[in-house]
């Protein structure tokens, strides 16, 4: 498992006592992949799902099942449980457990 900086529920780097926090960060790390879009990281333009720029629409869910199934094969991680689904306000929740 790799460490590195922490985020915290703003999405901030998260400060402890003064100093930056520093764990292990896989579950940041799945967080950024299905948040990103793609070309916002330029040293991997072609990661990222953009999950916010989903609707809940026919055949929505395949699709992102099929995306995220392919962007996380191409981070060399291993999916053990994927479910997409949409909240009343449209906006898709992704739970995934996913392994590096």
């Amino acid at each position: 498992m790799a460490k590195d900086f922490i985020y915290d529920s703003n999405l901030d780097i998260s400060i402890i006592n003064g100093d930056l926090e520093i764990n292990f960060s896989d579950a940041d790390h799945i967080q950024d992949v299905i948040q990103f879009n793609q070309g916002e990281l330029k040293q991997y333009p072609l990661c990222g799902v953009g999950i916010d720029n989903y609707n809940q629409a026919p055949n929505v869910i395949q699709a992102l099942n099929k995306i995220i199934n392919t962007q996380f094969e191409a981070d060399n991680a291993n999916i053990n449980y994927l479910a997409v689904s949409f909240d009343s306000n449209q906006k898709a929740i992704v739970n995934i457990d996913a392994v590096y």
